[in-house]
């Protein structure tokens, strides 16, 4: 990804099998926060495609408001060097700078295809000292959001709403025993899935594998593998299991992104303006419990999908769910040191996202 000079280049010589770690940055050209996540979600879409044929890993650490990119190669070194001189000739980015260039015993991120994190500038500069000591992998790996898109095997839609719901039946007391929480978006049309997982990485990787082998489904691609580093910026509770939305939208490589434009209202909320929106959300959702709409999809909306079992259990305990999360909110009150943002105790109250998004 890069136009603008490189102040210093790979070497070319050596073994051209050797292992092979590359450190660069860079500055993404996007106007934007949203134009350069939009932006990343294709280039790790590619990458995640493209670098397992040429045994490729890695990470790609960016700060939303600097633009800023730091990313790491690892690979046979022909493979490394060759992808990084593409790299650096890409018209996406600008101020290219090799950090790193070394051969290696073993690499940080084994089995990730391009991993991906966000950071505030001070952590990148932090990463471009620590890619040398070859910790990051202890430090950085820890919770995951992974993101894949299938085809559903059915004859229509209404065939594929009731395998989603078989699906369902089973993944949202599974994937919340194991601490995994997410959303699966449907296009009933084009039978078009795409799921975001959230979780232990071990965990989530597992849950990968496991999906790749369904036979419900053709044609899976990985599409993201993202690192969360800041606790704020998880954004499904896995008690929930898994969440789901139908939608006519076939362009959702930047799904995390859009929800996090969807999380910023809530971001802004008082704490006493915390029992109004619970409140708001419970009734709103009494109202609308058996479909409901999403602004923020597109035009037309989408409408939340539960399996049957998900929707009672939903029902038994929102209320519960809120009465004790206000109480409990009311008592404490607002701490400094509480590193929780606004939305994730509401969504903490109830399980029902769409429902407040309304």
């Amino acid at each position: 990804m890069g136009a603008g000079m490189c102040i210093q280049c790979v070497t070319p010589n050596g073994d051209q099998g050797a292992l092979t770690r590359v450190v660069y940055s860079s500055k993404l050209l996007a106007s934007n926060a949203e134009q350069a996540e939009a932006l990343l979600a294709r280039i790790i879409a590619v990458a995640l495609r493209k670098n397992p044929r040429i045994q490729v890993t890695g990470m790609l650490y960016f700060d939303r408001t600097t633009m800023q990119v730091v990313q790491l190669l690892e690979g046979p070194r022909s493979s490394v060097i060759g992808l990084y001189a593409i790299i650096s000739l890409d018209q996406r980015h600008t101020d290219c700078q090799l950090i790193e260039e070394r051969v290696v015993h073993r690499r940080l991120y084994a089995g990730f295809g391009m991993a991906f994190a966000r950071l505030e500038d001070a952590k990148l500069a932090i990463i471009k000292q620590t890619t040398q000591k070859g910790t990051l992998d202890a430090e950085m790996i820890h919770v995951m959001r992974l993101q894949y898109s299938s085809i559903l095997l059915a004859n229509d839609g209404d065939e594929g709403k009731r395998l989603i719901g078989q699906i369902l039946e089973r993944a949202i007391p599974f994937n919340g025993s194991m601490q995994i929480g997410g959303l699966l978006c449907f296009n009933p049309t084009t039978l078009a899935v795409t799921q975001v997982l959230e979780g232990p990485a071990p965990a989530v990787l597992d849950l990968f594998d496991r999906i790749v082998a369904d036979k419900r489904h053709r044609a899976v691609q990985l599409t993201s593998q993202e690192v969360v580093i800041d606790p704020s910026d998880l954004q499904f509770d896995a008690r929930w299991g898994m969440m789901q939305v139908e939608t006519d939208d076939d362009e959702l490589l930047d799904l995390a992104a859009r929800l996090r434009k969807a999380f910023a209202p809530f971001e802004a909320l008082g704490n006493g303006q915390l029992k109004d929106v619970l409140q708001a959300a419970e009734a709103q959702a009494e109202a609308q419990a058996e479909a409901v709409e999403h602004p923020d999809w597109r035009a037309g909306g989408a409408v939340l999908l539960r399996s049957p079992r998900a929707e009672e259990e939903v029902r038994a305990v929102r209320q519960r769910k809120i009465d004790e999360t206000v109480g409990r909110k009311e008592a404490e009150g607002r701490k400094a040191q509480d590193k929780e943002t606004p939305f994730q105790r509401i969504v903490e109250a109830t399980p029902a996202f769409s429902d407040m998004m309304s």
